[in-house]
């Protein structure tokens, strides 16, 4: 019987933590690089990303130069993996995944956003067809940056529970990088989803580094 040789276990693990983990030039840098390389100018540029990321009208303003200061830390810290922001209501979590979205595009990286509840409204609607299950399980291992919105806002149920474990457990066994992005704190998180689900996450975002907590007032709310 082979000996397991846990150093090269070791290994194969660091190589596929660096998939998460990949310097991001600046924004302004990348443009300029897209600009030289496809002739467009900063403006086409702009729209062009805007469409790759198939940003909604609401937040093409929203800018990598806007973040705030703790996820420009988070961009720039070495262990960067994925991220679990949270925040109450209005406070801006969209917009920086739309964001975030951009400036990862910009560095030459596909992310999909996925707004969790209408995505799983999606999913229901598409069980009744053939092959369902195979195309779900092509979008849980799709190797992008995936952003997920409005995470914990959706009923309970057990389906849900199942479909959230299977997009958790596969992403997180891919070390796929992930964004999410709700109202719950990771604690409540825990007691909506589990502990099993939760430990998968706060590993996938790099523990407590990971986890960013947004503050401020409801700007719906501000005229």
């Amino acid at each position: 019987m082979e000996t397991l040789d846990i150093n090269k276990i070791k290994e194969i693990y660091a190589e596929r933590r660096k998939r998460s983990r990949f310097e991001l030039r600046p924004f302004e840098e990348k443009v300029l690089a897209v600009m030289k390389k496809q002739g467009r100018s900063e403006i086409e540029c702009i729209d062009w990303i805007n469409e790759q990321v198939e940003c909604p009208e609401r937040f093409l303003h929203a800018m990598p130069s806007d973040l705030p200061e703790k996820i420009r830390t988070w961009i720039d810290s070495p262990d960067r993996r994925g991220m679990y922001m949270f925040g109450e209501v209005g406070t801006g979590k969209t917009y920086i995944l739309y964001a975030l979205a951009k400036l990862f595009r910009a560095n030459g990286k596909v992310t999909k956003m996925y707004n969790f509840p209408n995505w799983l409204d999606q999913l229901r609607q598409s069980f009744d067809k053939e092959n369902s299950d195979i195309n779900l399980a092509e979008q849980l291992s799709h190797k992008c940056v995936m952003m997920i919105d409005d995470i914990g806002s959706e009923k309970a149920s057990e389906w849900t529970l199942e479909i959230m474990y299977r997009l958790i457990n596969n992403r997180y066994e891919q070390a796929l990088p992930t964004i999410f992005a709700g109202n719950l704190g990771i604690d409540q998180f825990s007691d909506k989803y589990g502990d099993r689900i939760a430990s998968r996450v706060t590993e996938m975002v790099g523990q407590k580094n990971g986890i960013i907590k947004i503050s401020g007032e409801d700007r719906r709310l501000k005229i």
